[in-house]
């Protein structure tokens, strides 16, 4: 099951709006000695719930599943078998994709949609094992991914407050701040082969005239 967080989560909203998720929680209470009291209709009625949460969970899962839950006495005791079964290794895997999402950096080859749409996919992929991010801190995420040439726009970014709706909303921004960036860098080798220029020219200039000099004995 590689959707455990998100089976689990819709399933206790099935079991609450049946108003038995209580049931997946317990094992309720020991049988009562006797069938003539209120203990023992309470039994019998925690017994009824518990009966149905059971057939919601199997009706859920694969055949295969459902057969290695057939040791199970109670609706507690086959959710704790599907924990144990799925729940770590489902651990493992959020820790995975965290540690790729707050190492990831942007390479010089690497275009800002191309390195948006890796984050985004790493979002999504812990928002599917029910790791939920507020969108502030996917942005501050995203920020320290960037490397030192998009400073001035992260700069600008918090000082004029700047307000966006959602990741998307965040790329656009930055696919147009990438394109000022190539062409700051366009302009600046352009002005820096025209100075070289100069430069070489200016050398030329003094090694001829060295040339032409006369000298008095």
């Amino acid at each position: 099951m590689t959707n455990y967080p998100e089976w689990k989560q819709k399933l206790i909203l099935i079991l609450k709006a049946e108003k038995i998720h209580h049931v997946i929680s317990t094992d309720g209470s020991p049988l009562p000695h006797t069938t003539e009291s209120d203990d023992y209709v309470a039994w019998e009625t925690f017994k009824e719930k518990e009966a149905l949460a059971t057939a919601y969970i199997l009706s859920s899962i694969d055949k295969n599943l459902q057969s290695s839950c057939d040791d199970q006495e109670s609706a507690n005791d086959v959710m704790e078998h599907l924990e144990q079964t799925f729940g770590k290794q489902d651990r493992l895997a959020r820790q995975h994709i965290s540690l790729a999402l707050f190492s990831a950096k942007m390479h010089d080859s690497t275009t800002i949609q191309d390195h948006m749409m890796k984050l985004t996919k790493l979002f999504s992929e812990l928002e599917n094992k029910a790791t939920l991010f507020e969108l502030d801190f996917k942005i501050e995420i995203i920020f320290a991914s960037l490397p030192d040439a998009y400073s001035s726009f992260i700069m600008n970014f918090h000082m004029n407050k700047v307000v966006v709706n959602n990741v998307s909303e965040l790329t656009n921004m930055l696919i147009v701040a990438e394109s000022t960036i190539k062409k700051n860098k366009v302009v600046s080798l352009v002005t820096e082969k025209s100075s070289q220029g100069s430069k070489n020219k200016k050398v030329k200039r003094t090694k001829k005239s060295k040339k032409g000099q006369v000298y008095c004995l």
